[in-house]
């Protein structure tokens, strides 16, 4: 989980280094930039915020199915 939380910042850099360049190239306002991080960041975190709920929920369904086979 560790390494697909790291991925997540390359994922972030990747897309604002793409935006700026249509940013650049529209010559879109500060203010258009600003409403497009207020959409882009948390849409990011909630996708990473997710993975880590589903990452644990099978980490502890594992555990728990490792435990009933020992029992």
């Amino acid at each position: 989980m560790d390494e697909a939380l790291k991925d997540t910042k390359d994922y972030r850099t990747f897309l604002w280094k793409i935006l700026k360049e249509v940013i650049k190239e529209n010559n879109l306002s500060i203010d258009t930039v600003f409403e497009v991080g207020g959409i882009i960041d948390p849409l990011l975190d909630h996708a990473a915020y997710s993975f880590s709920l589903s990452y644990v929920h099978f980490y502890q369904l594992t555990l728990e199915r490792a435990q009933s086979r020992l029992s």
